[in-house]
């Protein structure tokens, strides 16, 4: 019995910790989401759609952090970064 809450414990620690450190691909992952499922409306195969969504994903993430990196403007910056963390907000508080 004492094992099982133990493992419960180090369990639920471990998917506290997953929520936070994945909650930065909020913004990433729902673009993708959302392409995919356009492409597909618009009569796209499924290979076309998930490939579409996936490219889509990963160049909004490559874009922000490049935007991240070398904007010099402040205001860039804190705009950015709030592309980037209202959606994580908002899938931390539904989780």
């Amino acid at each position: 019995m004492t094992i099982f809450l133990v493992l419960g414990l180090f369990a639920g620690l471990y998917m506290l910790w997953l929520l936070f450190s994945l909650a930065v691909y909020a913004l990433p992952i729902a673009t993708g989401i959302s392409l995919a499922f356009w492409l597909h409306d618009q009569g796209q195969g499924y290979p076309a759609a998930i490939l579409g969504g996936f490219a889509g994903g990963v160049a909004v993430l490559v874009v922000g952090q490049l935007l991240l990196a070398y904007a010099r403007s402040p205001l860039i910056r804190i705009g950015v970064a709030l592309l980037f963390v209202v959606p994580a907000g908002i899938a931390g508080y539904h989780a």
